[in-house]
């Protein structure tokens, strides 16, 4: 019996550790693959830790930043557009206070973010 009871706590913590482990989602104005067609169901489905590669297009949206992520672009900023213009919502790209361990884009994996005020 503490032989089995053994296995089952062992069994149950690298169940634990497996999810622990970061994952990469993927997003795709097409859907191609699987992928989410839009950047903020893809931070809706992540959890801290998780990167996201984001297709070169234009993603018509306002994206809120909830968690401790990385999102990158893949073909860089001058194809990977965030239009936060005309959407409605408070900016193209918001970070939620009081978060660490958020990156966004990096050299050569960046966004151009166009925003009500102008373009970043």
């Amino acid at each position: 019996m503490g032989r089995i009871l053994l296995v089952l706590t062992v069994g149950i913590v690298l169940l634990g550790a497996v999810s622990a482990w970061a994952n990469d989602l993927y997003v795709d104005p097409m859907g191609t693959g699987g992928a989410y067609t839009s950047i903020q169901a893809a931070i809706g489905d992540a959890v801290d830790g998780d990167t996201i590669h984001v297709a070169a297009g234009t993603y018509n949206e306002d994206v809120r930043i909830d968690k401790s992520l990385t999102l990158v672009s893949v073909d860089g900023k001058d194809t990977t557009i965030i239009n936060g213009q005309n959407t409605g919502g408070g900016g193209a790209l918001t970070v939620a206070g009081g978060l660490s361990g958020v990156v966004i884009g990096g050299t050569g994996t960046g966004f151009t973010i166009n925003a009500a005020g102008g373009t970043a």
